[in-house]
């Protein structure tokens, strides 16, 4: 695969021929931007990342808001048994792994996985859960639900609002379920024992290991039969991984992150929908550019621009399709760290994290529709309501052609506007002014493999209003 290094090229307005124009309605609204769509994975399992400092500074620069957390398993493998034994709950370093998260700025979304000594349980021959006493593990759960969200051990506004059930619960290594129908005893028993504490909780699941929604598959058995506990339907997507060209790797995002995303959330017919006509919220909790070892050349694709420009791909199309969370897999890894987005040693990032930060600290509040209109440029848009301050997210795929573009500013309520462009660079995230605005169009060339949100800002006018006249007439005024 090659990797490329992008440059930022501008051109003076009015210099371009037929520029490629982009539409941006100001005055519309489609909807608030949900920061959990530039969600993470935490550190994994393997080693004792709670209360480092480093990794807490780095998601708070980062303004990351949604972390994705496995804390009985950390606990687990780390030699830290949460219950160890019958009546025996040890639940400081629990706080201390979610205190971690809280302290960085973020949300934790708990994943519910893992089985402590302290719950019975046994395995069949081929590794699959067998009676394990769900009750008892639910007794476990809704103590630690009790112990955040009603206790407020951690503070009143340091609740736990997001259990994920298990994880691919089909090939966990720390537990797999040999059938659908096992797995959701495992939910109905558990998760009901959660809610049962705390009815404010959402839960998600199944968290099924890859993208398959047949009307068989895990994502479809969970929508079907456990609307009573699940809010958000979720599974996991990794990319096509060794052997496949750049072009394949960088078609994925579209259908997989937007398309699927759409297929659960719409419901598709009845595949995704309760008994009772319950819709789901989706969520994909994981997804990198592959999960593979290739050998040493590919594995450097990890950590390459191709994988930044995947990464920003693949979370423009999960906002365009409106997606309850979207986990990148993950901030670190123990040993070779492949899929890690900061070093393991002192948590410096790779260049993929720093597509997170732009998004984190340069977009709005509020989505803006819109479409580039050519397959190669993925857009996302947003307004910042309070200032009126547009911001245009935009990723050209296209390895080998710049692209100029106008983005066209309708009904927008800026005065004086001036754009500055925020890009990507291996070292960070890098600012520049953009050449004067003309015609109420910005200008800008986004290189090959280019990633960049462009900020317009400027003086706001007033939101006009409507005013009742003596007459019961209306007529539109400005505020004073």
């Amino acid at each position: 695969m090659s990797v490329l290094s992008p440059e930022i090229v501008h051109r003076p307005a009015g210099s371009q021929a037929a520029p490629l124009s982009i539409a941006i309605d100001c005055a519309a609204n489609a909807g608030p931007v949900n920061p959990f769509v530039w969600g993470v994975g935490a550190p994994d399992k393997y080693h004792w990342w709670p209360e480092n400092k480093q990794l807490i500074a780095r998601i708070r620069q980062a303004k990351i808001k949604l972390v994705r957390v496995n804390p009985i398993q950390l606990m687990l493998s780390t030699g830290r048994d949460p219950y160890p034994a019958p009546g025996d709950w040890v639940l400081g370093d629990m706080d201390r792994a979610l205190k971690t998260i809280f302290d960085a700025g973020a949300q934790p979304l708990f994943v519910v996985a893992g089985l402590p000594k302290g719950v019975a349980r046994g395995a069949d021959a081929a590794g699959y859960l067998d009676r394990v006493d769900w009750n008892e593990y639910g007794r476990f759960l809704r103590g630690v639900v009790e112990r955040y969200n009603v206790r407020h051990v951690l503070g009143v506004g340091r609740t736990v609002k997001y259990w994920e059930m298990w994880n691919e619960p089909s090939i966990e290594g720390d537990g797999k379920f040999a059938t659908m129908e096992s797995y959701g005893e495992f939910v109905k028993t558990v998760g009901g024992a959660m809610k049962s504490a705390d009815p404010a909780i959402s839960l998600v699941g199944p968290a099924a290991p890859w993208s398959d929604l047949s009307p068989s598959g895990w994502t479809a058995y969970a929508a079907k039969n456990l609307a009573d506990q699940l809010d958000i339907l979720s599974w996991h997507d990794y990319g096509p991984g060794p052997g496949h060209s750049d072009g394949d790797v960088l078609d994925w995002p579209k259908p997989h992150y937007e398309d699927n995303v759409n297929t659960v959330r719409s419901g598709a017919g009845q595949a995704f929908v309760g008994p009772d006509g319950k819709r789901y919220g989706a969520a994909i909790t994981e997804y990198n550019i592959s999960w593979q070892d290739g050998g040493e050349g590919y594995n450097r694709t990890y950590h390459s621009h191709l994988n930044t420009v995947y990464v920003a791909s693949a979370i423009a199309h999960a906002m365009r399709a409106r997606a309850a969370m979207f986990c990148v897999y993950n901030l670190a890894e123990t040993g070779k760290n492949h899929l890690g987005m900061l070093a393991n040693t002192d948590y410096a990032p790779y260049e993929p994290f720093h597509v997170v930060e732009l998004l984190g600290r340069h977009f709005g509040d509020e989505m803006l529709p819109s479409s580039s209109g050519d397959p190669r440029i993925d857009c996302a848009v947003s307004q910042e309501r309070s200032s009126g301050r547009i911001f245009a997210f935009l990723v050209n795929r296209d390895p080998g052609a710049a692209r100029d573009l106008a983005l066209r500013l309708d009904h927008s309520r800026l005065r004086h506007p001036a754009a500055r462009a925020w890009s990507i660079a291996p070292e960070g995230v890098r600012s520049q002014p953009c050449a004067p605005i003309s015609g109420a169009a910005v200008r800008y060339r986004l290189p090959p493999y280019g990633i960049v949100c462009i900020e317009v800002s400027g003086n706001l006018t007033p939101e006009p209003f409507k005013r009742q006249t003596a007459k019961g007439a209306t007529r539109t005024a400005r505020s004073r």
